[in-house]
């Protein structure tokens, strides 16, 4: 699962902060998805990205698409509880 939030503030501090430009093509496809969409879920593996851990926690990252800073969760769909 992947999904933009306003703000961190109730998931913890990011792990990472990623340019958009650096991230591989599979992470740039899921930034793209979840930008556009507001969150994105995927069940296939190979569709997920290296960068993004995928646990039952969320995890948190900063990303910087298009000159603007989102905060990325991302998490596995069973179980999740703030990390």
């Amino acid at each position: 699962m992947h999904e933009i939030v306003e703000s961190p503030e109730d998931y913890g501090e990011p792990v990472d902060t990623y340019r958009y430009e650096t991230l591989s093509s599979d992470a740039q496809r899921v930034v793209e998805e979840v930008v556009t969409k507001g969150s994105y879920s995927t069940t296939n593996q190979s569709l997920e990205s290296t960068e993004f851990r995928y646990w039952d926690t969320t995890t948190v990252y900063n990303v910087t698409y298009q000159n603007e800073t989102h905060v990325l969760l991302t998490y596995t769909g069973g179980g999740c509880e703030s990390q």
